[in-house]
């Protein structure tokens, strides 16, 4: 679907008869191509709604990315893409420049009024208006006439608390989106301690049941009652299932490694060849790793560092536990696409 969207660029220009350029604002419009899919390359996984007050909406997955029903048809998306400051405008944010009711400040000239000539070398924001919109729409598919948009990997988010008035202990669950780029955060070490902990708050909807048993297995005072806002449904999870077994893994490998690192400096002059013969394999995976993570060879080779490290006895049972939920989390997507018919020949 090609749409013609408008949008406001600013740059620094001498006006007719001014002797010194000034900042103003121009009219501007470009053509964009939103991708249109068939609805059997993205079958419907689930239903998401991120409280009580927002209508569930249809879920659905590629094979890579997960997205959302927009509740818009192409006909109303391209509309409200016609009219910039619409507060239902999905491409609004990006297609304005500046706060709405301040036009009267500077100059806004039509698109046709421009005089290249005019422009201060370096200094108009074309180019760079253009790609920031499209980043945002490449967000945005026609999926069989319908308008979705891409979606962060979907959890619950939760939190135990025990009333100390009656003694009642609750489960509290508001579903949450979580973007990629949190999980990168992680592998990158960008804001670590904030990625790390939010991580930990969350639950995969799969895993929910599961996790609600070996709580009140395992602790003195089970849960009574799951205060629950929002929805999250995984219907298919034959074709995705969420897995945080990945950052959860890698968080435990840098802590251990952190750990490891100071106990070596602490003692330097009493560490084996041995020892450092272990460590430093481990350390140089690890930071091959981080440098390039999304390199399944070095992952692989990573794996094979915390395996030995496991076999050995030195790891920390935290790192175990992550490494089998991992290693759990892996076999069964090979067994999943094992099992897969092999794709026969186009009618």
């Amino acid at each position: 679907m090609i749409i013609e969207i408008p949008f406001i660029r600013s740059m620094r220009y001498l006006m007719p008869r001014a002797r010194n350029p000034r900042e103003i604002y121009a009219k501007s419009s470009m053509l964009l191509n939103i991708l249109e899919t068939d609805a059997s390359e993205s079958p419907l996984v689930g239903m998401y709604a991120e409280n009580d007050k927002t209508e569930p909406r249809d879920v659905f997955y590629d094979g890579n990315q997960l997205y959302i029903d927009t509740g818009l048809n192409a006909d109303e998306f391209e509309q409200l893409c016609l009219a910039p400051d619409s507060d239902d405008n999905p491409l609004g944010s990006v297609q304005r420049l500046y706060l709405r009711g301040r036009w009267d400040v500077d100059v806004l000239l039509e698109e046709g009024d421009v005089i290249n000539g005019r422009i201060v070398e370096g200094t108009d924001t074309l180019d760079e208006r253009r790609a920031t919109i499209l980043d945002v729409a490449n967000q945005y598919r026609v999926r069989a006439g319908k308008i979705v948009s891409t979606i962060g990997e979907p959890y619950w988010k939760y939190r135990v608390s025990t009333s100390m008035r009656n003694n009642i202990k609750t489960l509290f669950l508001s579903p949450v989106t979580v973007p990629t780029s949190l999980v990168e955060k992680v592998i990158k070490n960008e804001n670590f301690g904030e990625a790390t902990s939010y991580l930990s708050q969350l639950l995969p909807a799969h895993e929910l049941d599961s996790f609600i048993e070996h709580y009140n297995a395992t602790c003195r005072i089970p849960i009574d009652e799951i205060n629950r806002s929002g929805v999250l449904e995984i219907t298919a999870p034959e074709i995705y299932k969420e897995d945080l077994t990945l950052p959860v893994l890698y968080d435990k490998v840098r802590f251990y490694l952190q750990s490891w690192s100071k106990e070596i400096a602490g003692h330097i002059d009493e560490v084996s060849i041995e020892e450092m013969e272990r460590f430093i394999p481990f350390r140089d995976a690890f930071n091959a790793y981080t440098e390039t993570p999304g390199d399944t060879d070095l992952l692989g080779e990573l794996a094979d560092q915390v395996a030995t490290l496991i076999d050995s006895g030195d790891a920390s049972g935290d790192l175990v536990k992550a490494f089998k939920a991992w290693r759990a989390a892996m076999d069964e997507k090979a067994n999943e696409v094992a099992s897969e018919p092999p794709a026969g020949p186009r009618p």
